[in-house]
């Protein structure tokens, strides 16, 4: 990477951070510790953030960290810097600055830039793509399930939310001296979301029209997905198909191979709106880079790491960041197939397909 004040190639070798650890701690004894123990040049801070993971003290029920206040805290996430009006004019979206009482007053952003610059640290401000409950008019951008209801989740294709990140994007890029984007993205798409349980998504309005648009014939999609998950229910019930679970679950796939033409679909609206936020940052300062924080799910999904195509992904992308965290190659792992053997794979048991998965993602790891 090219730091920006010196115009030097070095590493980039960076650290995640919410605002609450600046809070509790104190900015310059947070940054100090970050370069005496682990020897970074860059933050990737979690300036907009409605996961607690990523933006919260801890997550109830799990350890405190050894350090900071020894309480968890009340957490809400939202925008951690000032939201500036000009650049949200074409979405209904106007007020998330994040309401959380340890952190609130204070444009974290703003204020860790100047503690940051004097240690030659690079800021990246990181979005982490969710929309909290209390956003006022967060209902406008859900998605709609099979049955027409909101699933909790914003639509790709809906275009208050579109403008509303694309809008975020430019305001970071243009009010603040960061040196760059990290956007991350942590969702599947219907397909295999149905498989593992949940009601598939997404027949809003705007994917309807999409589809339409891309010749899809939209009824027959939703009669598929439909007809997928009632499968995914009763194979968690106990009822086994005449010819069993994975011919039940290929049958149903060469009966509506619109399923997969949906999948698509929803992917490609996804990495459209990273292509547009790409664009968007260079726009507003071509020196700012643009990196992407992709999913830990890539290194134990064949179908989600044949869809994130890294070869397609660098025409838009100036780094990435893949998910590495020690718990993905154990409980995540562990759950996700236990998952498929509920449905399609509940011929057999997982003990005796993990090694084939291991061997066709390229890994090895413990006996499941």
């Amino acid at each position: 990477m090219t730091n920006e004040r010196s115009g030097r190639e070095r590493p980039l070798m960076a650290i995640q951070v919410g605002a609450i650890s600046f809070a509790d701690e104190g900015i310059p004894r947070v940054l100090d510790i970050f370069q005496e123990r682990a020897g970074i040049n860059a933050l990737i801070y979690a300036v907009y953030t409605y996961t607690r993971g990523t933006g919260g003290r801890q997550i109830p029920g799990h350890s405190l960290p050894d350090h900071g206040k020894q309480e968890y805290d009340e957490f809400f996430g939202g925008n951690y810097a000032t939201t500036h009006p000009q650049y949200y004019r074409k979405t209904a979206i106007k007020d998330f600055e994040a309401p959380d009482e340890a952190t609130r007053g204070t444009d974290w952003l703003d204020a860790v830039l100047p503690e940051a610059q004097k240690r030659n640290i690079d800021v990246y401000a990181w979005a982490v793509e969710r929309v909290g409950a209390h956003v006022p008019g967060a209902p406008l951008l859900m998605q709609r399930d099979v049955f027409g209801r909101p699933n909790g989740s914003p639509c790709y294709a809906n275009p208050d939310y579109r403008y509303w990140m694309l809008g975020l994007m430019e305001d970071y890029a243009k009010s603040y001296p960061i040196a760059g984007i990290q956007w991350g993205s942590e969702r599947r798409g219907p397909f295999e979301s149905t498989i593992l349980g949940s009601v598939p998504y997404c027949f809003c309005e705007f994917c309807l029209a999409n589809g339409r648009a891309a010749g899809i014939d939209v009824e027959r999609a939703r009669q598929g997905y439909e007809a997928l998950y009632t499968f995914a229910r009763s194979t968690r019930g106990g009822a086994r198909p005449r010819d069993g679970y994975y011919v039940q679950f290929w049958r149903i796939l060469f009966r509506y191979p619109e399923i997969l033409q949906w999948e698509k679909l929803w992917f490609d609206q996804q990495q459209a709106l990273h292509k547009g936020i790409y664009g968007t940052v260079k726009a507003a300062d071509r020196n700012k880079t643009v990196g992407w924080h992709v999913w830990h799910q890539i290194s134990f999904s064949p179908y989600l790491r044949a869809e994130w195509d890294f070869a397609a992904l660098r025409r838009y992308s100036d780094w990435i960041k893949p998910v590495l965290y020690n718990n993905c190659a154990g409980s995540r792992y562990h759950d996700h197939l236990a998952g498929w053997h509920r449905s399609a794979f509940a011929d057999s048991d997982p003990e005796k397909t993990y090694r084939f998965m291991y061997d066709v993602l390229g890994i090895d790891e413990a006996p499941y």
